[in-house]
């Protein structure tokens, strides 16, 4: 069970402002959820900022927060939007500085630019991985031969050993 929070933050006439948005994130988690979803231009940042201040503090570990990236910024802006590395490194700054945190458990490719290579994507995924920024990653809205190529992609952190370990043998 995953809680979306599109609708923190009142810019796009939902009305969700900040104590109602902590009312909800409270009857989540006394149901039992601790997956926040977000992203990072839901309500233009809004949505980011709530779950930020609503986490602060020691509740942050009490959850597994995901947020993706893909949509733009600034309008007219090339670089605030699409798949590539520059967007990637600069929404994850942009978000860690929203969230309050300083990495995300799950960061998710919004949705594939079809321009982008998949090496660039993946490259600059594992570099922040690997800088302790994102735990794990994720695309939302990608055709399956993008995914399964972004998958045979050598990378470092693949090449250190971030894999399962393997099976002991045992001794009688």
């Amino acid at each position: 069970m995953a809680l979306g929070t599109l609708t923190f933050g009142e810019e796009l006439g939902w009305r969700s402002g900040l104590d109602e948005s902590s009312k909800i994130l409270d009857v989540y988690e006394e149901a039992g959820g601790n997956f926040i979803d977000t992203a990072n231009r839901y309500n233009g940042g809004t949505s980011e900022r709530y779950v930020g201040k609503l986490l602060h503090g020691g509740r942050r570990d009490r959850f597994v927060l995901a947020t993706k990236y893909f949509i733009g910024a600034s309008d007219g802006d090339l670089n605030s939007s699409g798949n590539h590395r520059k967007c990637l490194l600069r929404s994850l700054e942009e978000s860690l500085q929203r969230l309050d945190t300083e990495y995300v458990d799950l960061y998710w490719l919004h949705q594939w630019d079809f321009t982008t290579s998949p090496d660039e994507v993946m490259g600059g995924l594992d570099d922040a991985v690997r800088g302790g920024k994102i735990h794990y990653i994720g695309t939302s809205n990608a055709p399956a031969w993008v995914v399964a190529q972004a998958n045979t992609i050598p990378l470092p952190s693949r090449a250190a050993g971030h894999r399962l370990p393997a099976p002991r043998s045992r001794t009688a």
